[in-house]
């Protein structure tokens, strides 16, 4: 989504249950995830993708402040590698409506056959 994986915060053992916390909210924000596929358009309309994003991304921002890191200054750089890979986006959700498009004109096609 924004060309890169987001590293995880580490936190000292002394604050595992912390860890935890980001963990499962972490978890919570992603949602149910699937074994394949190509991504989140895979399976996901480019707006339920962009939602999940949003749930991921504040979800990683709070992990990182609750791990003593200025949440600020990495949503800033997130942001900006999110904005550098605007087109890309675009592209893949351009073609994930083309691919409905071409989906539904098939089924519509089998229909009026029968």
């Amino acid at each position: 989504w924004i060309g890169h994986e987001l590293q995880t915060p580490r936190f000292d053992v002394q604050h595992l249950e912390q860890a935890l916390v980001a963990w499962r909210r972490l978890r919570q924000a992603r949602g149910a995830t699937a074994v394949g596929g190509s991504g989140l358009f895979c399976r996901h309309r480019p707006e339920e993708a962009e939602e999940i994003w949003a749930r991921v991304k504040a979800a990683y921002l709070a992990a990182c402040a609750d791990s003593g890191s200025s949440a600020g200054h990495i949503e800033e750089r997130i942001n900006a590698s999110k904005a550098c890979r605007e087109d890309f986006r675009r592209r893949l959700a351009e073609k994930w409506y083309s691919q409905r498009q071409t989906r539904e004109a098939r089924q519509r096609q089998r229909l009026t056959r029968r």
